[in-house]
């Protein structure tokens, strides 16, 4: 698949905890739906709200797995995205600029 929109189509809904594991989260043991990322405090909704999060130290959020990264990594959709295909073990590159802006 090389076209961006049905990438994303395809890992939009990826599991928000496989996410965080992929990016290197830390469960927080007192809040198992609490996770630490770089410098980031990122909570995982659960049931209904599986695909949202929260920060809780910048008071900001969203949902799916994509603004997920990039709330993470700081980093545009494409970017996103081509870090979720690595996840799932695709090789894509989308781009050879980098879009992170950290």
């Amino acid at each position: 698949m090389s076209n961006l929109h049905e990438m994303a189509n395809r890992y939009r809904d990826i599991s928000l905890e496989d996410v965080v594991n992929f990016l290197g989260g830390d469960r927080d043991h007192a809040d198992p739906q609490r996770w630490k990322l770089h410098d980031k405090s990122v909570w995982l909704g659960k049931g209904n709200d599986c695909q949202r999060f929260y920060d809780h130290k910048s008071g900001k959020g969203g949902g799916g797995a994509i603004d997920l990264v990039m709330y993470v990594e700081q980093c545009t959709f494409k970017v996103a995205v081509e870090r979720l295909s690595l996840m799932s073990g695709e090789s894509l590159r989308l781009s050879r600029r980098v879009f992170c802006l950290s």
